[in-house]
This record gives C-alpha cells, structure tokens and sequence, in this order.
C-alpha cells in the first residue's frame, strides 16, 4: 500500500510539472505572438517631407545619431495627425541608436546650399519593435542663419580705385578695407573669387554676417611707374676711341600673370625727351610727343620688342656716333622689363689735333599700357 502511494506522489508531481512547463510555454508564445501583433512595418511609413534646416549642427555633422534624430524630428511638423510612428522611430533612435543601420544623405556643408536627397533606416534590433527599412525620398537639407544677412555693398561701397601701380589680392584686399573703413568692412567679411586687369569679384564669406558678391573696378593701372633717365653719356676722344653707355630699368611686377596681363593689354606708349650733341655740330632736342628728333613707336607687350630712338652718326677725320634703344623684355611670366640703353662713342685721328666729343641724355616718362 505505501509503494502504491510513493508511485501516486511521483506521477502527481511530475504531472503538476508539465502542466507548469507548458503554462510557462504559452505564455510565453503568447507575449511574443503579441509583440509581433505591434511591430512596426517601416515599409509602409509614409513620410511627407520639406526642407529641413541644419545650421545649428553645422560643426557637428560627423554625429550621426544627432544628425539622424535632427533630421527626423525636422519632418515632424510636415507630418502633423500622422506621426505616431514617426514619433516611435525618433524615440527608439535616441534610446538605442545602435539598433539602426542608417544611410545618411548628402549634407550641406556650404551655407546657403540646399541638397535635396534620400535617407534609409534600418532596423536591426533584436526585439520585434520595427521590421524592414525605411526609405525617406526628397529630403531638402538646407544649412543657413536663421538670421538675415546683409549684402555685403553695405560695407563695401566704394568700389572703382584709380591708379593702382599694379594689382594683387594682397592689393585689392587691404585697397578695400582702406577705402571702406568707415562702413565697418574687416578682411574676415569677404575674399576673392575672381581677378583680372579690369575688375575684382568678391563674395561674402559664410562665417560674415554678410551675402552677395560686389565688383571692384579700377581704371589707370600701372600709372606711376616711375621713368627712367640716363645719366650724361659721354665721350671724348683725342687720340684713341673712347666710348660709354648707360642702362636703365623699370621692372613691372604681372602678379596676375602674363596670359591674364594680355587679355586687356597689348602695346606700351611713352615719352621721350632728353638731348644729344657732338663736337662736330649742334644740340639735338628730344620731344617723342613733337616728332622731335625721334623715331617713335609703341611697343608690342605680347612679345618682346624694342625701338632704336635715334642714332646720330658724324664722319670725317674724327668720327662720333650717339645713339638710344628701348626694349620691352618679358623676364618671366610675371615679370615685364622695360629697358633703356643710351650709348656714345668718339674717336680722333692722331693726325688731327682736334678732340673728337659727344654726349647724350635720354629721359622715358608717361609710360602707359593699353
């Protein structure tokens, strides 16, 4: 009688048990067929979009999971009465970023550009929360101050610079801080965007407080070049040949460079005046703008050219000769030479006992390039 109890206990037990076990079982089958009851099919979003701002995590872009949540809430007011999901999806991103594979779109680096893009999200996590991906098509990422810029003529109201010696950015940065002081301009406003002999375009910078661009004029560049006189060239003879010479150079800086410098120039002018003489006769006055005992010609830029001024000769028992060139020399591509050569020369027979004496003094001035 006591076995048959003992037998009775154990299957009484093993009996409560099972039962236990397939209680625990069912509910469990029944939690999980519940959560998949409320999973979410991110297939089936539909999302209306706009454009979304981003200039207040322009220095942050390489968060994602702040861009993505920026992003995603950026579409909540485009999606009012229909952003229960939308709201889930935001919710789970800032719990468990780690749960999403996401594809962000291109982003707007630059200031006042708008991209328009797509952007995908993966669910990954291991609950039943979201199932498939979502695709947000359209995207307007835009990434500017919601504070209203200027234009940059504000500060830069002068704008046309006469007789500029030669241009540079360096030039043309500090001509217009100097010219617009008084406008409140600063370097940091602006920079260039293009230079050439006829005008400068610059823009605002996206840091400045300032938009547009403004053109910068200038007129007479490459006035005040100076000019160039010789010193007296002389020489006297008595008995055997004497001679003597004088350069002079002007060196013009093309910081633009020489394919820049010739779309706008071509030729050189400029005036000649000075004298010569020699021992044989009288003095020479020189006056280029009065066809002076000159040859003149304006000279090419384009390639290197030069002009002999005059070349006056006397021959007899004593010889003398005078003569000037000026040439136009490219040394490189940003540099343009302009040279002057003043040269004399004498000589007296020893049968003669005169001297033989000649002199020169050549001056270049208003040079001009056009």
């Amino acid at each position: 009688m006591k076995h048959l109890l003992n037998i009775f206990s154990v299957l009484t037990l093993a009996t409560t048990s099972v039962s236990a076990t397939l209680s625990k079982d069912f509910r469990d089958g029944e939690q999980q067929l519940s959560s998949r009851a409320s999973t979410v099919d991110l297939s089936t979003i539909e999302l209306q979009t706009g454009d979304i701002n981003l200039f207040k995590i322009k220095d942050k872009f390489d968060d994602e999971k702040l861009v993505t949540r920026t992003i995603l809430m950026g579409l909540l007011p485009y999606n009012k009465g229909n952003d229960t999901e939308l709201k889930s999806i935001i919710a789970s991103v800032n719990r468990n970023f780690d749960n999403w594979i996401v594809d962000l779109p291109e982003l707007p680096v630059i200031e006042q550009v708008v991209t328009d893009a797509s952007m995908t999200l993966l669910y990954v996590g291991s609950d039943y929360e979201f199932e498939n991906y979502l695709t947000i098509d359209n995207l307007l990422l835009s990434n500017h101050s919601l504070t209203e810029k200027q234009d940059l003529k504000t500060v830069i109201q002068k704008t046309s610079f006469d007789n500029l010696k030669t241009i540079s950015e360096a030039i043309i940065i500090d001509e217009i801080i100097k010219q617009n002081t008084e406008y409140g301009v600063t370097k940091a406003d602006f920079k260039i965007l293009e230079m050439s002999y006829s005008y400068t375009l610059v823009t605002a910078t996206e840091e400045s407080n300032y938009k547009g661009n403004v053109i910068i004029t200038y007129d007479n560049i490459f006035t005040g070049l100076g000019e160039m006189e010789s010193k007296v060239v002389r020489s006297d003879s008595y008995a055997t040949p004497q001679k003597d010479k004088d350069e002079k150079t002007v060196t013009v800086d093309v910081n633009l460079g020489r394919e820049v410098f010739l779309k706008k120039y071509s030729k050189m002018s400029y005036l000649v005046t000075g004298h010569n003489w020699d021992s044989a006769g009288e003095t020479w006055y020189l006056d280029s703008s009065k066809g002076q005992n000159v040859v003149y010609k304006d000279l090419s830029l384009i390639s290197n050219d030069n002009n002999q001024l005059f070349n006056r000769q006397y021959h007899n028992v004593n010889q003398t000769k005078t003569w000037a060139e000026l040439q136009t020399k490219w040394a490189d591509n940003y540099q343009l030479e302009i040279k002057l050569f003043v040269n004399t020369w004498a000589s007296a027979s020893a049968i003669n006992g005169y001297w033989a004496r000649v002199e020169a003094q050549v001056k270049i001035s208003d040079i001009h390039f056009f």
